[in-house]
């Protein structure tokens, strides 16, 4: 009689132990029978019911697939990877528990866990400065991307990038990431549900300035110094300064113009490309404009 088959078993310390139809992740064990259920309860944010099942059944599906490349341990690398038309590496890294589906890990549930801190937003009554800058990234070159809880800021300026960093930290604890790229830009994100959907309700996306964050003239100033950050930019030329700022959204220009005007600071206005802005060229004016809003250094 042949010898009965070795019960198929995968393990790596601290990350994932595979047994039979389980995956054991250092803290629980989730079962194939919970997993679409964990899996949907972690996703419900997203709201979209259609491609919420699109998302959790291809998850599923390499889940399935993993249990039964494992399932074959007896089997050659080679014919594995035949047989389910994947790569034979990928089998072999998948047998020393390497480059497992990101599904599977422990280090996934840690991570949608920490996405479901909470956050403290501010109400529009206690005139938040620091969330009022907070908000004008928003509107500039700040977002959160979309089908995903992640904001995400991509700019040249590191300062610009660190001081949105420093500041949405005191209202989302939860830790991001900042690195560079190539091209020499600077990347932030951080992963937060509650956030996202803050400002999603907020209806930011650039569409229109939330006015009612922006009762008084330090938010107002704040605001506007994150859409200078993002989009305006000062040159020099045969040592005349001028400071430009364009944006596409009118509501935006128009708020902007006025929280200048407001300050006493004169501007004409110009459009390059089709793409409308304002220029601050005279020394009066970049004067007021550098006491007044300026560039975050």
């Amino acid at each position: 009689m042949p010898p009965r088959p070795r019960r198929p078993t995968f393990s790596r310390t601290g990350k994932v132990s595979y047994v039979g139809r389980e995956v054991r992740t250092d803290k629980a064990t989730v079962s194939l029978a919970d997993f679409r259920s964990k899996l949907i309860q972690q996703s419900r944010w997203l709201g979209n019911a259609r491609k919420t099942k699109a998302a959790l059944d291809q998850q599923l599906r390499q889940f399935e697939l993993l249990e039964r490349v494992l399932s074959m341990l007896e089997e050659s690398a080679e014919a594995v990877a035949r047989r389910f038309r994947i790569a034979s590496n990928t089998v072999r890294r998948w047998r020393r528990g390497e480059n497992l589906p990101q599904y599977l890990s422990a280090k996934f549930f840690q991570q949608k866990e920490r996405a479901r801190k909470p956050i403290k937003i501010p109400k529009p009554e206690e005139h938040n400065a620091d969330f009022a800058y907070v908000l004008g990234a928003m509107c500039g070159n700040a977002s959160v991307k979309r089908e995903q809880p992640v904001i995400f800021l991509r700019a040249r300026n590191k300062v610009f990038v660190e001081s949105f960093k420093k500041k949405l930290a005191i209202f989302v604890p939860t830790k991001g990431m900042m690195g560079m790229k190539a091209g020499k830009t600077w990347d932030f994100s951080v992963t937060s549900v509650a956030a996202a959907q803050a400002f999603n309700q907020l209806t930011l996306y650039g569409k229109k300035p939330p006015v009612s964050y922006l009762q008084n003239r330090e938010t107002k100033r704040a605001f506007v110094r994150a859409l200078f950050d993002s989009h305006g930019y000062p040159s020099s030329r045969r040592g005349n300064v001028r400071v430009f700022f364009s944006k596409a959204n009118p509501k935006i220009l128009d708020f902007v113009k006025e929280v200048l005007t407001e300050e006493g600071i004169s501007f004409s206005n110009f459009s390059s490309r089709g793409v409308p802005g304002i220029i601050i060229e005279k020394q009066a004016a970049l004067q007021k404009f550098s006491s007044a809003i300026g560039f975050t250094q």
